[in-house]
């Protein structure tokens, strides 16, 4: 990016503001992360952007989509894995991957937090089905899904409401939300078993419900 194009953009400050604080307007430029212009972005903040786009659509955003709705250039995504095809490949690929067996948990109840091993997900469901309710729950897994498992979870309903059969391909607009079956607050553990995808109204309506 050219400090004129900076300027363009609407960028307020003077050239010599980078000049006093970074050396030069180039300088400033890969302080901040750019390369040739550009921020170099991670593949999972690629993903996550093909991610958010295939939940916007319920299926596989194509070309002309990620043109008109992308936050992040068709350009970037062609540049690091040689077309957009090849990336919702290498994206695929990615969310098939099993999660780490380690993980980090953040909202313990009870207890602070520390990383754990994960249980196999037979084993926590057998916990959650003949565990008496605690007085303090000790959970094995965190509250929110990773986008990997979420991606899974939403894979599986077919990107679909299972309660009302809602879904973003037929009506637009339709957010999807993956929501604990068993609620988190109650022990119901983070794993695909307890997992189901709900419109964001039917999510709302169900709150903490067993249903």
């Amino acid at each position: 990016m050219k400090f004129q194009t900076y300027k363009e953009c609407g960028g307020t400050y003077s050239i010599g503001t980078f000049q006093h604080h970074f050396g030069g307007w180039k300088k400033a430029v890969k302080k901040i992360g750019l390369k040739d212009g550009h921020r170099t972005r991670t593949d999972e903040e690629l993903f996550s952007e093909i991610q958010r786009l295939w939940e916007m659509f319920g299926r596989q955003p194509e070309t002309r989509e990620m043109k008109r709705d992308g936050s992040i250039s068709l350009n970037v995504f062609q540049r690091r894995f040689g077309s957009w095809m090849k990336a919702i490949h290498a994206f695929c690929r990615d969310r098939e991957k099993e999660p780490d067996e380690e993980v980090e948990v953040s909202e313990d109840i009870g207890r602070p937090s520390e990383s754990l091993k994960v249980d196999e997900p037979q084993a926590i469901q057998e916990k959650m089905d003949t565990a008496d309710e605690p007085e303090s729950i000790i959970m094995t897994t965190p509250r929110f899904p990773s986008p990997r498992l979420r991606f899974k979870v939403l894979k599986r309903d077919k990107f679909t409401c299972v309660k009302c059969g809602r879904n973003p391909t037929n009506e637009y607009g339709v957010k999807l939300n993956v929501d604990h079956i068993k609620p988190y607050s109650k022990g119901g553990e983070t794993i695909i078993e307890n997992l189901q995808t709900l419109c964001q109204k039917c999510n709302v309506g169900k709150g903490d419900l067993i249903l």
